[in-house]
C-alpha cells in the first residue's frame, strides 16, 4: 500500500469531477500533473483556483520587481523557519537551479538557521524582514521597512518581500497542518534538487 500524501481525502485527475478536474486543469504543471499541495484542495476546488491564481501572479508576474532567485530565496527561507519540508524542497530546488553552486550554499546556511554570510547586505536585510515577519509579527515595526530602504530596495520589492514572506507562512501552515507531503512529485519548477 502506497504512503499517503495528505491526512485528508485528496482526488486524483482521473477520478476528479467536473468542476475539480476543470480546477486541475487551470493548476497543472508543464508535465500536466497536479501538485500534492493543490490536491489537498480536492473538497474546495474554488479555492484551489484562488489560491493558484494569487501564488502566480505574486511570484510569476512580470511586472514583480524581485529577481527570480531572490523570490525563491525568501519562499525557501520561510519554508525552513516555519518547518515546511514541502515548500522548503521545492522552493530550495529552485534556488539551486537559478543560483548553481551559490544557491547550493545559500541553501545550506538557511538549513543550518543562518543568513548566508556571503549574502550582501540587500539580501541580508531581506532574509532579516522575513526571518522577524514570521517568527515575531508582533514586533514589526517601522523600522523594519527602513532597515529594508537602506539596504537599497523600493517600495515595489519591499512590498513583495512582505507578500511572499506573508505568502508562505500561508503555504506552510496548509501544508504542514494536512499533512502534505511531495510523495511520488517531481520535486521544483526547474526539475532539478538540491
Amino acid at each position: 500500500m502506497t504512503k499517503p500524501f495528505c491526512w485528508i481525502e485528496t482526488v486524483d485527475r482521473e477520478s476528479a469531477g467536473p468542476e475539480l478536474a476543470a480546477a486541475y486543469d487551470e493548476v497543472r504543471r508543464g508535465d500536466g500533473g497536479v501538485h500534492n499541495m493543490y490536491r489537498a484542495f480536492a473538497t474546495r476546488p474554488d479555492l484551489l483556483v484562488l489560491a493558484d491564481r494569487f501564488y502566480r501572479e505574486l511570484l510569476h508576474n512580470p511586472r514583480r520587481s524581485l529577481e527570480d532567485w531572490m523570490q525563491e530565496l525568501v519562499a525557501t527561507w520561510v519554508a525552513i523557519l516555519c518547518g515546511c519540508r514541502y515548500a522548503k524542497d521545492n522552493h530550495g530546488a529552485n534556488m539551486v537551479s537559478l543560483r548553481g553552486d551559490r544557491g547550493r550554499a545559500m541553501l545550506a546556511a538557511l538549513e543550518a538557521g543562518d543568513i548566508p554570510a556571503d549574502a550582501g547586505p540587500r539580501a541580508g536585510a531581506i532574509l532579516a524582514y522575513a526571518r522577524k515577519l514570521t517568527l515575531e509579527p508582533e514586533a514589526m515595526a517601522e523600522a523594519d521597512v527602513r532597515a529594508l530602504r537602506e539596504a537599497g530596495l523600493g517600495d515595489a520589492e519591499i512590498f513583495e518581500v512582505n507578500q511572499i514572506a506573508a505568502h508562505f507562512a500561508y503555504w506552510a501552515r496548509m501544508l504542514n497542518g494536512l499533512g502534505v507531503t511531495a510523495e511520488g512529485e517531481r520535486i521544483g519548477l526547474y526539475g532539478d534538487a538540491p
